[in-house]
């Protein structure tokens, strides 16, 4: 006959402290289920972001299906299924109910304003708002101010990227404000933004083309007011392969 005993050693284990005092079972499962919760967080954003971002080939496809294969497993031990369909991830309860909730469910689109201060970085402001036109999430505005730069080349490299992003067109705006500093100068891109949620940038910042989106997709999932995330450092003056 097929065994009753639960199939995973970490149910085992809690069940056993359930049958403990009071505090000795929630201490228990508390640290388990945190340990593993952190394990299919990080399998899961090791996924999403290819993994190792400094290999290619089959080093980084062998990293991604082992965080793959560490998420899925850790979901296992409290009960759920992680899945794939069309490049989106799924969990299921592994019993009772088996109708499939997105991690990331239905959102609509509200407008997101991207804040990018400048201050005497002509040559790397055009790749901070290179990258911004280049995002997959399209409702987007853009207000970028600059803040007082005395440099003698900022005007014209102002004029050039206001003009080769079409500012105009797409709604976008760029302020020549007298300096006043960094959080004067954020402010002042608040004042002017019109989104529902608001991204700062720097002028040396350049954002992946999934960034909007998936901020946008973990803020109207989980409710957050305030959202960070992880950097990979760059050097150079040129755009870099993202």
């Amino acid at each position: 006959t097929q065994s009753t005993q639960p199939k995973h050693c970490f149910h085992t284990w809690i069940r056993t402290y359930e049958n403990r005092t009071p505090w000795q079972s929630k201490w228990a499962v508390g640290v388990v289920h945190g340990f593993l919760g952190c394990c299919i967080w990080w399998g899961l954003f090791m996924q999403v972001e290819g993994a190792l971002q400094n290999e290619t080939g089959w080093r980084r496809e062998a990293a991604s299906k082992s965080a793959t294969r560490v998420a899925r497993w850790s979901a296992q031990q409290l009960g759920y299924a992680l899945e794939s369909h069309n490049g989106q991830a799924f969990s299921r309860m592994l019993k009772g109910n088996l109708q499939h909730a997105p991690l990331f469910p239905p959102y609509h689109r509200p407008l997101v304003t991207v804040v990018i201060t400048h201050y005497n970085r002509p040559k790397l402001l055009p790749l901070a708002v290179r990258s911004v036109a280049e995002q997959t999430y399209p409702n987007i505005q853009l207000v970028v101010v600059d803040d007082g730069s005395p440099q003698a080349d900022v005007p014209a490299a102002l004029d050039a990227v206001e003009s080769q992003y079409e500012f105009a067109r797409r709604g976008w705006s760029l302020l020549r404000e007298e300096n006043r500093y960094l959080g004067a100068a954020r402010n002042r891109g608040v004042r002017e933004s019109k989104g529902e949620y608001i991204l700062f940038m720097d002028d040396d910042n350049v954002a992946k083309p999934f960034e909007v989106e998936y901020f946008v997709q973990a803020a109207e999932s989980t409710g957050a007011d305030i959202l960070t995330s992880f950097v990979d450092f760059v050097w150079g003056e040129n755009y870099p392969q993202l």
